[in-house]
């Protein structure tokens, strides 16, 4: 049976379904959970005392009794566990809603709203952004980027004593921010499918050493928060085979580098609605310092050789 194919939208609806879009404001959404994430993270006890005070919203009330062992967390390895796990599934929706804003702008597209909708296919959608990966590289494309995320391609809009090299430092930090969130989705999807579908993970502390012959330095070590899973991988020599893996996170990395999204996908907002004339002018985008994008992605990096996952194959059923 062939698919029907959905019906073209009359370019005269284009007007109204933008005006109603921007509306909207998806970074504020974003924006919220990592302040409830960082709030969670660094006031358990203030938020215990809330609870045994009781916290409602509409009808919707809880509360910790008092004189009760209940507890938002019980230590620190449950708060170090929900970090891990909060702050890898926080970057990828925030990596994926910012890219695909990105792609529904790109090019001065006359209906975003039209063009997120119909991107429905995660095949091409992953297409979509191994593509875009490839050409991170080309003026066109970066000019392109520039005007979706900043309103403008060029700096003539900015004041300071350089705007060039201002200009020049945030076109490069919107390339490796950019490059960052689609290394993310490709790269670590099996990470966020697990946490995302029936929380199939365990998060624990993990580390790890591999010394030389002489002396007592290692050449390979790696320790940390770790989100362990299984996921299917394809092994050339036998096919498809399941494995166990534990991949090391870092949740202030990620904490850090969703802040930064936030910001983008905030400027991409406010420029499509000045591109579109939904507001009359645009406000001052949030410009990158690529030298401060390097280094967050950078954190907690060693020099030389880093270990980022380690996986242990699982036994094959006989048939």
């Amino acid at each position: 049976m062939v698919k029907a194919k959905s019906p073209d939208v009359h370019d005269g609806e284009f007007s109204t379904l933008n005006s109603k879009f921007y509306q909207g404001s998806p970074h504020s959404y974003f924006e919220r959970r990592l302040q409830s994430l960082t709030v969670a993270l660094g006031a358990e006890g203030a938020i215990n005392d809330l609870l045994k005070s009781g916290v409602s919203y509409g009808d919707f009330e809880m509360n910790l009794e008092d004189g009760s062992n209940d507890s938002v967390t019980d230590g620190q390895k449950e708060i170090d566990d929900y970090a891990a796990v909060e702050s890898v599934v926080l970057l990828h929706h925030t990596a994926e809603a910012t890219l695909r804003l990105y792609l529904a702008h790109a090019n001065r597209n006359p209906c975003p709203w039209l063009a997120v909708a119909k991107l429905m296919s995660p095949r091409e959608f992953k297409q979509g952004i191994q593509e875009l990966a490839g050409m991170l590289q080309q003026e066109d494309v970066l000019d392109d980027i520039a005007e979706v995320f900043s309103y403008r391609s060029t700096p003539e809009f900015l004041l300071g004593k350089d705007p060039t090299a201002a200009w020049t430092s945030h076109r490069e930090g919107l390339r490796m921010l950019l490059c960052e969130a689609i290394r993310v989705l490709l790269e670590d999807a099996h990470i966020y499918n697990a946490a995302k579908h029936g929380m199939a993970v365990i998060s624990s502390d993990l580390g790890f050493s591999l010394g030389a012959e002489q002396g007592n330095e290692s050449l390979i070590e790696q320790k940390g928060p770790v989100l362990t899973f299984l996921e299917l991988s394809h092994v050339p020599e036998t096919g498809s085979m399941w494995h166990q893996t534990a991949a090391w996170v870092d949740p202030t990395k990620y904490m850090g580098v969703t802040f930064l999204l936030i910001k983008l996908m905030d400027s991409l907002w406010r420029s499509a609605k000045a591109h579109f004339e939904i507001e009359s002018a645009v406000k001052l985008p949030y410009l990158l310092e690529a030298n401060q994008i390097s280094d967050l992605l950078g954190l907690h990096l060693k020099e030389g050789f880093n270990v980022s996952r380690m996986s242990e194959r699982l036994h094959v059923a006989e048939k």
